[in-house]
């Protein structure tokens, strides 16, 4: 009975979400919609700075030490503030990346007050529509490759972006984006899950799928950042989708992917 209550519960919303609010309509209400994450790089920049830092002196320190570093942020959202405060602590240059979401000048305003931005880091720091050929040693997202529909496609491009030795680091958020039930959008078909549920661009790509398309575009994965949500995965175990029941890593809720 609680199980049926809670599917019922996930579905009405899920059926909500779809037809009544739009992605444009959450980025400007979503701290007020219950479960709805609103994006790290708009709401906790500097954290998530803190954690790319982190990530890649854990991972290629290397990296760092170049001469005329430059790095790529994919998914960058409607400021640059993340891309800024990357310019300013590694004093270097940033190209922010994101088609998809119209830019906002003043939030990306508020940032440079926020955390007194210097004018060298804003000079280094511009938003492109396309990312350079060969042109950037590290690229970096928060929170995309869950929502890109062509995985292999798009490595294969940040592969041609990337300069020799260059490095990309992609933290995946493997959950449901809205809800307090992590897991449960694994037990609808694609046909359900697309026409009446799929708030538009969720894929369900699980990192299985992101492991292969890596490996098909030539490039080397390594893992790491793993956290897991078995007692939530296990309410669904049995009643998944075939599309999943073979991979491994059904489980995950979020991971970095460290690629080369």
């Amino acid at each position: 009975m609680k199980f049926a209550f809670q599917l019922t519960e996930y579905v009405v919303l899920r059926l909500v979400r779809r037809f009544l609010f739009p992605y444009s309509l959450l980025l400007r209400i979503g701290h007020l919609v219950p479960y709805f994450r609103v994006n790290t790089n708009q709401d906790s920049a500097a954290e998530l700075v803190d954690t790319y830092e982190r990530l890649v002196r854990e991972n290629c320190p290397e990296v760092l030490q170049r001469g005329n570093l430059r790095i790529l942020e994919i998914g960058a959202g409607v400021t640059n503030t993340v891309g800024l405060l990357l310019a300013e602590r590694l004093n270097c240059e940033v190209d922010v990346c994101d088609p998809y979401v119209r830019f906002h000048a003043p939030g990306t305003a508020e940032g440079v007050k926020r955390f007194a931005i210097s004018q060298g880091a804003q000079q280094r720091t511009k938003r492109v529509s396309m990312p350079d050929a060969n042109a950037y040693d590290l690229i970096l997202s928060n929170s995309v490759l869950e929502h890109v529909e062509n995985p292999t496609l798009f490595f294969g491009q940040m592969k041609s972006a990337l300069r020799e030795g260059g490095r990309m680091i992609h933290r995946v958020d493997y959950r449901d984006h809205f809800f307090k039930y992590p897991f449960f959008f694994l037990m609808f078909s694609d046909v359900v899950w697309n026409t009446f549920l799929n708030p538009g661009d969720l894929y369900r790509w699980r990192l299985d799928d992101h492991l292969e398309s890596i490996s098909a575009s030539g490039l080397a994965p390594k893992v790491t950042d793993v956290i897991t949500l078995s007692s939530d995965y296990t309410k669904i175990q049995k009643r998944m989708q075939s599309r999943f029941t073979s991979m491994k890593h059904n489980d995950v809720a979020t991971a970095t992917i460290v690629a080369c």
